[in-house]
């Protein structure tokens, strides 16, 4: 095969593949439309609307979740720095280092708690009295069944039991251990 006749498969080809990529693209619209359903609303936008805030109290929930969320991607940035760090760490085989950044990155998350407790705080004087009965039943069913293997709930049944303080608390702290 020569090399004309290789470039012209080639040009057809591309074609026909850029021909299927605009059949894609202008479906899309059609499979899937872009119009947020109720089940597709951001959390915070359900609970507004579920409480019946205010157009004042919205405002301010608002400004709540924007603050907020502004600090969740500051406290990320600094995770994925951190581990960044960590990992570079790798090289040099410095795990005295290591731990340092290990401890450094475990105050960030412990900073993420503190900061999502006093959103969830600052959101729930928002409310009105009966507001705030609904939000504490709303804040309760999502952290008990929001809380899902992928997100942290770890499975024990391959690892030790809690013990001592853990199993008073719930909370299960030690690393799992290895296979």
């Amino acid at each position: 095969m020569n090399k004309v006749t290789y470039l012209s498969i080639l040009v057809i080809a591309l074609i026909a593949l850029n021909a299927v990529a605009l059949v894609f693209i202008w479906r899309r619209p059609l499979l899937k439309p872009m119009i947020t359903t109720n089940h597709e609303q951001r959390p915070g936008d359900i609970l507004a609307q579920s409480l019946g805030f205010s157009r004042q109290q919205q405002e301010r929930f608002d400004e709540l979740r924007n603050q907020h969320r502004s600090m969740m991607i500051a406290y990320s940035d600094s995770i994925g720095m951190l581990r960044e760090k960590l990992h570079s760490l790798l090289v040099n085989d410095d795990s005295t280092a290591a731990w340092g950044v290990i401890t450094m990155i475990g105050n960030v998350h412990q900073y993420i708690e503190q900061a999502t407790y006093e959103h969830f705080a600052k959101v729930r004087l928002l409310c009105t009295p009966k507001q705030r009965q609904q939000y504490d039943r709303m804040v309760h069913r999502a952290i008990t069944e929001g809380y899902s293997p992928s997100r942290g709930r770890r499975n024990y049944d391959d690892q030790a039991a809690p013990s001592g303080r853990e199993a008073e608390n719930g909370v299960h702290t030690r690393p799992p251990r290895g296979p």
